[in-house]
C-alpha cells in the first residue's frame, strides 16, 4: 500500500470512527475518558492525523458497541467490503425494492464503463489528430447528458 492509500485509508478509518461515535450521542471527551486518552487523540484518530493501534480499535469498538469490522470495513475499498456493505443496505428492502437496486446499479456501471471507454478514446483520438486541433472526434460522457 503506497503512503497515499495508507493516508486516504486512515482518513476513512478515522471518518468511520466519528461516525459511529455521533450515531451513539458519546463526545471526543466521553470517548477518550473510556479508552484512556485525551479527547485530543480521539479527534486525530477521527481525521486521520494519527491511526489507532489494534489494541484501541478493539477498545474503541467496545465503547462504541460496533464490531471492529464497523471501523474497518467502512473505510475498505476492497471490492468485498462495498459488497459486504451494499448488503447491509439491501437486507431492510423488499424483494422487489432488492431486484429494482440490483437492475439499476448494473445499469449504472455498464453506462460508467462505457463511458469511461468514450471519455479515453476521445483523449486518444484528440491526441493522434494531424496537426493536434483539440477537437474531439467522438462523444465524450459530458455531451452524452445527464444520467438517465
Amino acid at each position: 500500500m503506497s503512503s497515499t492509500d495508507w493516508v486516504a485509508f486512515t482518513r476513512r478509518v478515522g471518518a468511520a470512527l466519528a461516525q459511529q461515535r455521533r450515531s451513539r450521542g458519546l463526545s471526543q471527551q466521553q470517548v477518550g475518558e473510556a479508552i484512556g486518552v485525551e479527547p485530543e487523540t480521539v479527534s486525530r484518530m477521527e481525521t486521520g492525523v494519527i491511526s489507532p493501534s489494534l489494541k484501541r480499535l478493539h477498545q474503541l469498538a467496545e465503547v462504541l458497541d460496533c464490531p471492529v469490522e464497523a471501523l474497518l470495513g467502512s473505510a475498505s475499498a476492497h471490492p468485498h467490503d462495498l459488497i459486504n456493505r451494499l448488503s447491509e443496505h439491501l437486507a431492510p428492502l423488499s424483494e422487489r425494492e432488492r431486484s429494482f437496486v440490483i437492475q439499476q446499479s448494473v445499469s449504472l456501471a455498464a453506462w460508467l464503463g462505457v463511458s469511461r471507454v468514450r471519455v479515453q478514446d476521445a483523449s486518444d483520438a484528440a491526441s493522434t489528430d494531424a496537426g493536434f486541433s483539440g477537437r474531439r472526434t467522438r462523444k465524450t460522457r459530458d455531451e452524452d447528458g445527464p444520467l438517465p
